[in-house]
């Protein structure tokens, strides 16, 4: 029996490019701790850098399996 992945996966963001992806992570992270620093809500940019860090991992662990 195969275990199924419990992860889901954003296909928009399962298409990157290991690079684009990095790219994005690190732009997503500099704009939340820009908007922390002037006090403006931070959800939208929370949520979107958590599922880009959920690809990184997902992708990390794919690669570790193999």
């Amino acid at each position: 029996m195969t275990d199924i992945p419990t992860t889901p996966i954003d296909m928009a963001l399962a298409k990157l490019s290991e690079e684009d992806l990095n790219f994005r992570r690190r732009k997503t992270l500099q704009a939340m701790e820009k908007a922390k620093s002037k006090g403006e809500k931070t959800t939208e940019l929370e949520r979107q850098y958590q599922a880009l860090e959920a690809e990184s991992n997902r992708r990390m662990r794919n690669r570790n399996l193999h």
